[in-house]
């Protein structure tokens, strides 16, 4: 006699299998949302923004809820099958769900003691001078004297600044806000790294005989186009700026798209983060970060090794937001009766300066000093000794090229002769 045929247990026919994981999909679906995300974790890492990935993310994440929602049955009888029991399957959730905070927990906890992704074992030159700044991420300290060596020879340098921070010539050296100015923007090149203040372009010009302005160097190690643009705002209300010159390297481009400097250096000390800029769809600039502490800061490192892996491997940086900063930095300084000079700083043997000012700066219409454009062979070699920072030669060269575009626009009586700004 053969047996009854079982019935169908009840696991099978429940739709509460299919309900939890709609559930559960659904709640990551709206976690990961960008307007939702954007409350625990920026969305603005180094190269690009994430917000894009994000959307993509929670949309699948909806659609796989939507599917599994539409294939209810056919989930729940597999659930039923795999599990026995409701219990069962209660006790299997809990024990995957226990086992991923273990493993995450774990893995914070190692990345902390062998302090990965950021060893923080030594402190750039720059920083040793600087302090933090909440609007700028770090400034030069004021009225700073002091010696410091670079290159690998360890040439001495005697560095000055004055109560703005600002690098000057030597330590009794005080600008005359009054006074008609020529103000200096960018970075390390700028500023004149492992340079005494005479071989910079900056102190050639300020020595130029009969030169008819003072020189404010506003130039910080590491600064992108977005510091330099706000350091300019906070500067030229309080000065008499006839011209404000901008160097701009192509190094720029990445320190614009970056806020923590740790993801382009995981081995070096900095003051803290940088503000950050995105571009808005009818193009204009919008700041989306803020300088903080890094003392201040939630830190994860599993998130921070994220976030070093997807700025190593992910998008490029963005282009359009170097141009909308130059762009922006243009308008204001004319909008201040200031005349705006773009210095092209590049490697003339890699990247022709022609196609660089096509493809970053279409139809700005500025004045624009090609330094690539007719430097001898030997200028990118010009280097100082176990660095990548240019020379007292590079300098000079420089020098020579601003000083005639200024004689051009008609700023200075004439173009000064080569030797003039060349000289030791």
């Amino acid at each position: 006699m053969s047996a009854p045929p079982t019935a169908p247990s009840r696991a099978s026919g429940s739709p509460l299998p299919a309900i939890v994981v709609c559930g559960i999909l659904l709640t990551l679906a709206a976690f990961t949302w960008p307007q939702i995300l954007v409350r625990f974790v920026s969305l603005q890492w180094q190269v690009g923004n994430v917000t894009s990935a994000a959307g993509l993310l929670s949309t699948a994440l909806a659609v796989a809820a939507l599917g599994a929602w539409i294939c209810r049955r056919w989930l729940s009888s597999r659930v039923a099958r795999m599990f026995t029991s409701k219990r069962q399957c209660l006790y299997s959730a809990g024990a995957i769900l226990l086992a991923l905070a273990v493993f995450a927990g774990l893995s914070e906890f190692a990345l902390r003691v062998f302090q990965v992704p950021f060893r923080l074992g030594w402190t750039p030159a720059e920083y040793r001078i600087s302090r933090f700044d909440p609007g700028l991420g770090w400034s030069y300290l004021p009225n700073l004297s002091t010696v410091q060596r670079f290159g690998s020879e360890g040439r001495t340098v005697a560095i000055y600044t004055d109560a703005m921070g600002s690098r000057v010539a030597d330590r009794n050296l005080h600008l005359d806000p009054a006074a008609p100015t020529v103000v200096l923007a960018g970075c390390s090149y700028t500023f004149g790294h492992g340079l005494q203040y005479q071989e910079t372009f900056a102190g050639r010009l300020a020595a130029i005989p009969g030169f008819p302005y003072q020189v404010l160097n506003l130039g910080v190690q590491g600064y992108g186009t977005d510091q330099s643009l706000l350091s300019m705002e906070q500067v030229l209300p309080k000065v008499n700026a006839k011209v404000v010159i901008y160097t701009f390297l192509l190094d720029h481009v990445k320190r614009n798209d970056n806020a923590d400097r740790r993801f382009i250096f995981p081995k070096a000390r900095f003051p803290g983060t940088k503000p950050r800029f995105v571009v808005d769809r009818d193009g204009s600039l919008r700041q989306v970060s803020h300088p903080h502490r890094y003392e201040d800061m939630l830190d994860c490192h599993l998130c921070d090794l994220v976030e070093l892996f997807w700025n190593r491997w992910g998008p490029q940086p963005s282009i359009p937001l170097t141009r909308a900063l130059v762009k922006a930095m243009k308008e204001y300084v004319e909008s201040r009766g200031a005349v705006f000079v773009l210095v092209l700083w590049t490697n003339p043997h890699q990247v022709p300066t022609e196609q660089l000012e096509q493809a970053l700066f279409p139809g700005l219409k500025a004045n624009v000093v090609d330094v690539g454009a007719g430097a001898p062979p030997a200028f990118t070699g010009w280097m100082i000794p176990g660095e990548t920072h240019p020379d007292a030669r590079a300098h000079a060269f420089v020098a020579t090229r601003i000083g005639a575009k200024l004689g051009e626009l008609g700023l200075i009586a004439s173009s000064p002769p080569p030797t003039e700004l060349a000289r030791p």
